[in-house]
């Protein structure tokens, strides 16, 4: 995968330019593996995850089979445009999108990017003007659970490929401690 710019939306979503190889099923012209993620796609999730809250002791995350389909569900409606935008449900949400086919652990990693930005130094959240949203959820010390989804879609000639990972508890509330 090529090295890619990331750049950071209003709405919090990490969007890259990574390799443009997508395998298609081309009896349907749509995505052969929409949303759906390998027994090994979810370990090195969870592992991306929690090498980075390692990095500032925080515990580990375990992977919620529930969260997975809030993320599938959310994903198959974001499908046909091919766009990010934040769902509506009660639990914390990153959002990625990159050109190309990567693992959905890439996101994480875009995330993790973020890293350099949060000058917040564990205490109390406050916002996303550091433009490190992302991150701070990933580490977010009261977040136990992670569950994501990943879908490939066709906007403006390019392959995209969208992740989403759900959160719970969710993180980034104001004023409450990152870690």
């Amino acid at each position: 995968m090529r090295a890619a710019v990331l750049l950071f939306l209003l709405t919090g979503v990490a969007v890259a330019d990574a390799a443009p190889n997508v395998k298609r099923d081309a009896a349907t012209r749509r995505p052969a593996d929409a949303a759906a993620l390998s027994a090994a796609d979810r370990r090195a999730i969870v592992d991306a995850h929690n090498a980075l809250r390692a990095e500032v002791g925080v515990g580990p995350m375990t992977w919620d089979a529930r969260l997975e389909e809030v993320a599938r569900r959310h994903l198959a409606t974001l499908a046909a445009s091919c766009t990010l935008t934040h769902g509506d449900s009660p639990y914390g949400e990153n959002l990625a999108a990159w050109t190309g086919d990567a693992p959905a652990a890439n996101a994480v990693a875009l995330w993790g990017a973020e890293k350099p930005q949060y000058t917040g130094g564990g205490g109390p959240y406050q916002g996303v003007g550091d433009g490190a949203g992302h991150y701070t959820q990933v580490v977010w010390r009261a977040t136990t659970k992670v569950g994501c989804a990943r879908v490939r879609c066709a906007r403006q000639g390019k392959q995209w490929t969208l992740v989403s990972c759900n959160y719970d508890p969710r993180g980034n509330v104001l004023t409450q401690i990152v870690y």
